[in-house]
């Protein structure tokens, strides 16, 4: 969707919208955060099964010599925490997994979004339709992090928004499936530094990332990690390298 706008303040403040700040993995976990998968790990031929598998790798990802550094990227998990806390586990949405479907190939009314993809939200139940959005009016959305990103809510409420013009269809990412760590489970990863967390715009995260004629889409986990810039941008850096 290309804007236009009268003057370089106006386009600042668009551009200012897609950012991406590193967060301390030893200040713990917080509702909201983005979870960028570590290459040293998720690379790494001594990687945990364990972990591989609840992002749904069967294997360590590929070196450079087999695959591309966006195709590798593309399989780089990237994770928000929808839900939980210290005593009872967290749950989150992989964000950079496509089924191949689309809501409409669901067989429910999903009327306003039938060709918005279908994303794998991770290996695990609930096998319910979950979504992220930018819409506080949506009853029973729960907000998550300070950017205005919604979880999930009253699935005809969308639906009667978006008929209404109220909401953008193409605002909202729809998923199955979830990711869940069990209690003490994340924070143990963290401590190994499996994750890079950072906090990211809503902005970055709903972005449609589509085929541009023959140029593909930046990978969600480059992006992320450029905008987060320092060690996280060193990281991506040696990456492509």
């Amino acid at each position: 969707i290309k804007m236009s706008s009268t003057s370089a303040f106006a386009t600042a403040a668009v551009e200012d919208e897609f950012w991406a700040k590193p967060m301390a993995a030893k200040d713990g976990v917080t509702v909201g955060m983005t979870l960028l998968g570590n290459p040293q790990v998720f690379g790494s031929k001594g990687a945990e099964s364990a972990i591989l598998n609840k992002v749904g790798l069967k294997m360590p990802i590929p070196g450079s010599r087999e695959l591309d550094a966006d195709s590798r990227a593309n399989l780089m998990p990237v994770i928000i925490v929808t839900s939980g806390s210290e005593s009872e586990g967290y749950m989150g949405l992989m964000l950079n997994r496509r089924t191949g479907y689309l809501m409409g190939d669901l067989e429910q009314d999903v009327s306003g979004f039938m060709i918005q993809p279908l994303n794998f939200g991770g290996t695990q139940p609930p096998a319910d339709l979950s979504f992220l959005h930018p819409y506080p009016e949506i009853g029973g959305s729960t907000q998550i992090g300070e950017d205005g990103l919604y979880y999930s809510g009253n699935f005809k409420d969308a639906q009667m928004l978006v008929e209404k013009g109220t909401c953008s269809q193409f605002k909202f990412r729809f998923f199955i499936q979830c990711v869940q760590w069990e209690k003490g489970e994340l924070e143990k990863q963290m401590a190994k530094n499996t994750w890079c967390p950072a906090q990211v715009s809503k902005d970055v995260i709903l972005k449609i990332r589509e085929r541009e004629g023959s140029r593909r889409p930046k990978p969600l986990w480059t992006d992320v990690m450029d905008l987060a810039g320092g060690n996280y941008g060193e990281l991506s850096e040696d990456f492509y390298a």
